[in-house]
C-alpha cells in the first residue's frame, strides 16, 4: 500500500577492474581466517560468559539473526529495548510516532488486537494521503500473556512482547517506558471506526493524560488513555504496582485513587445523564487530567448509553460484558468491526427471516430451525435487529429486546473450535457493513469512501468481483415457509432448487401464517435440541447479563451433527 512500501534496497556500486594488488591478495587469505576465530571467540565466549544487559541488547540487535523480531517472547530483551530496536528515538531524544499499547491473550490476539491493527494500518495510509508526511504514523503494540498470543501476533506480522512470566506485566512495562516516551494504552475490547486524533491531537500539548468517560462512579476509564512520557506518569503506575502487590485491584480503580479523582467526579449514577463531572482538573499529584467527551468515545454500558448516538461515535469500547463473546458481538452489531481476515470483503451466503415475533417458546423452535438450516446449506446467520416476546409478564417494561439479547448469538458466533455447533452467525446489519467495506470504506469519515488510490490498486478484476458481491447481497430471495411440512422438505428446497441453492441471500417469511405454523412440532436434529433463547427475559438486560443462562454460561451440545443424508432420508429424529 502507498505510504507503507519498503525503501528500495541498497545496491552496492561495482568494484573497479583493475589487477589487484599483491596486499590485497594478503588480506583475502587473512580476512576469512580473522573471520572463523572471531566467530570460534564469540561463540565459546557465550557458553562460560553471563549476559549481563547491554552484551544481551547486542545479541539481540547485532545477531545473525540481524534485528529484533516483530513479534518476541521477550525473554532477554527488555522492553525498553524492544521499543528502541523498532522506533529509535532521535538525536534530541523525540520520538517520531504515535505508540499504542494493549494487552491481549491467545483469543484476543486474533480477534480484538488484530481487529485494532488491521484498523491502524488503514489509519496510516489513509491519514498520510490526506495530511502528508508531516503526520506521525501509529504502531500497537500487544502485550502479550501467553505464547498463544506472541505466535498468533508473529504469523499477522503484529508487533508483540511477551514477559508474560512477570506480574502484572502492563503495569511494569508502562513504568519502563514512560519515562522517555509517550504512550497511548487501548484495551482489546475497544474497536473503532473513525480516526481518533482530530479529537486528540488538539488537547495533547495542554494536559498530561488524556481518558476517557467510564459513565459509572466517579472513575475516569483506563482502557483508552493517552500518556504523557515523564517520571510524573511512571511514579503514579508505580504506586498502583505497589497497591496490587499488597491487595490485587482492578488498574482502573487503583490509578484513579493515585491521582485522587473520586471528588472531583461525584455524579448521580442513577441519572447518567445529570453530570456534574469535572472534565478538566489538575490531579493530587499535579498532572493534568482531561477526560474525553463520551459521545465521541463511547463505553458500553447497556441502557445507561441510550442518549448517546453512536452513529457519531468514534470507537466503542465494551467494557462491561458477560464475556468475550459478547464483547467481539455488539462491536460487529454496532458498526465497529473492521475486515478483519476478509470478514466483510469475502462475504458467505447468508440466512435471514423476516420477523421475530411470538411467545418464547415458539421463537426458541424457529431459532432452532434457522441454526440447523444454517448448519446443512452452509449459509451465515444474520437475524433481524429485535425480537417481539409476546408472552412476557405485564410488569415488564417492553416486549422489545435485540436479537443478540433474545438468542446467545454472541456464544454461537465464535469462530472454529470455539464454536458450539460450528454455524457462523454475522450481525443483522452485516448486509450494509460488508458492502460498506467491500466498496471502500474511509476510516477517516465512515460516511466517505477511502480517496487513498486503494480502489485504483486493485485492479479491475477484483473491484468488479467486489461489485458484484455487493449488489448479489442486497438481492433476498425470500423462501415461503408455508408449503413444507418438515424441516427435511424446507432444507432439500434450500439445496436443490437452484434458485435457492445459488441466491447469495435466502430469507424464510410467512412463519406466523395462521393455520400454516406446523414448523412449531417439526423434529430436529438432536444436536440443537438445547438451544433456545436467553433465560428470564422477563429481566431487562443490564451490564454484565446480557444474555443470561440458568447454570453454566455455555450452550450444552450432547450429540454431533447427523449426516446431510441422514436429515434428508428421515423425517422422524430424536430430540
Amino acid at each position: 500500500m502507498r505510504g507503507l512500501r519498503s525503501p528500495p534496497l541498497y545496491s552496492p556500486p561495482l568494484s573497479p577492474s583493475w589487477p589487484p594488488s599483491p596486499t590485497s591478495f594478503n588480506r583475502r587469505r587473512t580476512l576469512p581466517l580473522f573471520g572463523a576465530c572471531l566467530c570460534l571467540f564469540v561463540f565459546f565466549n557465550s557458553l562460560f560468559k553471563a549476559p549481563t544487559a547491554g552484551t544481551t541488547r547486542w545479541s539481540q540487535l547485532f545477531s545473525a539473526s540481524s534485528a529484533v523480531p516483530t513479534a518476541t517472547l521477550g525473554a532477554d530483551l527488555s522492553f525498553s529495548d524492544y521499543l528502541d530496536a523498532h522506533w529509535p528515538l532521535d538525536a534530541k531524544g523525540q520520538q517520531h510516532e504515535h505508540l499504542w499499547i494493549t494487552l491481549a491473550d491467545g483469543l484476543f490476539a486474533k480477534t480484538g488486537a488484530a481487529n485494532l491493527d488491521g484498523f491502524i494500518r488503514q489509519l496510516n495510509v489513509e491519514r498520510r494521503q490526506k495530511y502528508g508526511r508531516k503526520v506521525k504514523d501509529t504502531f500497537l503494540i500487544t502485550l502479550c500473556l501467553d505464547e498463544v498470543c506472541v505466535e498468533e501476533c508473529a504469523e499477522r506480522g503484529m508487533h508483540a512482547y511477551g514477559g508474560f512470566e512477570r506480574q502484572r506485566p502492563e503495569q511494569i512495562f508502562l513504568i519502563e517506558a514512560l519515562p522517555e516516551r509517550d504512550l497511548f494504552f487501548v484495551d482489546a475490547d475497544v474497536s473503532f471506526a473513525q480516526d481518533p486524533y482530530p479529537h486528540m491531537e488538539p488537547l495533547i500539548p495542554k494536559y498530561d493524560l488524556l481518558a476517557q468517560e467510564n459513565d459509572a462512579f466517579e472513575h475516569f476509564n483506563t482502557g483508552w488513555l493517552w500518556m504523557r512520557k515523564g517520571q510524573a506518569v511512571a511514579d503514579a503506575w508505580r504506586k498502583v504496582l505497589e497497591m496490587d502487590m499488597v491487595q490485587v485491584s482492578r488498574d482502573q480503580i487503583n490509578f484513579n485513587w493515585v491521582l485522587d479523582t473520586g471528588p472531583r467526579r461525584l455524579h448521580n449514577d442513577s441519572a447518567p445523564w445529570q453530570r456534574p463531572l469535572e472534565s478538566d482538573f489538575v490531579a493530587q499529584n499535579g498532572l493534568r487530567v482531561h477526560v474525553l467527551d463520551q459521545r465521541q468515545f463511547r463505553v458500553y454500558h447497556q441502557r445507561k448509553d441510550a442518549w448517546v448516538s453512536r452513529h457519531d461515535s468514534t470507537f466503542l469500547h465494551m467494557t462491561c460484558a458477560d464475556d468475550a463473546w459478547v464483547k467481539l458481538f455488539v462491536p460487529k452489531v454496532e458498526g465497529f468491526w473492521t475486515d478483519l481476515d476478509g470478514y466483510y470483503s469475502s462475504p458467505p451466503q447468508l440466512l435471514s427471516v423476516d420477523q421475530l415475533s411470538g411467545p418464547r417458546d415458539d421463537l426458541a423452535q424457529l431459532f432452532r430451525i434457522l441454526v440447523a438450516l444454517a448448519h446443512y446449506s452452509q449459509r451465515a446467520l444474520s437475524l433481524p435487529s429485535h425480537a417481539i416476546i409476546t408472552d412476557l409478564d405485564k410488569a415488564s417494561s417492553t416486549p422489545v429486546r435485540a436479537s443478540y439479547e433474545t438468542f446467545p448469538l454472541s456464544q454461537l458466533a465464535a469462530s472454529g473450535s470455539d464454536s458450539p455447533l460450528n454455524v457462523t452467525i454475522v450481525e443483522p446489519a452485516y448486509v450494509e457493513h460488508a458492502t460498506s467495506w467491500l466498496l471502500g470504506q474511509s476510516v477517516l469519515d465512515t460516511d466517505e469512501r477511502r480517496e487513498d488510490g486503494w480502489w485504483e490498486r486493485l485492479g479491475r478484476a477484483e473491484r468488479e468481483r467486489r461489485m458484484d458481491l455487493a449488489l448479489s447481497m442486497t438481492k433476498v430471495f425470500d423462501l415461503d415457509m408455508r408449503p413444507h411440512f418438515t424441516f427435511a422438505e424446507l432444507l432439500a428446497k434450500v439445496l436443490s432448487d437452484p434458485l435457492f441453492a445459488s441466491a447469495s441471500h435466502i430469507r424464510l417469511v410467512n412463519t406466523e401464517w395462521p393455520g400454516f405454523e406446523h414448523w412449531r412440532h417439526w423434529q430436529l436434529p438432536a444436536t440443537v435440541s438445547h438451544v433456545g433463547t436467553c433465560a428470564r427475559l422477563e429481566l431487562m438486560p443490564s451490564c454484565d447479563e446480557v444474555c443470561r443462562f440458568d447454570g453454566e454460561k455455555r450452550i450444552r451440545v450432547d450429540e454431533p451433527w447427523p449426516s446431510l443424508e441422514q436429515v434428508l432420508g428421515l423425517e422422524q429424529l430424536d430430540v
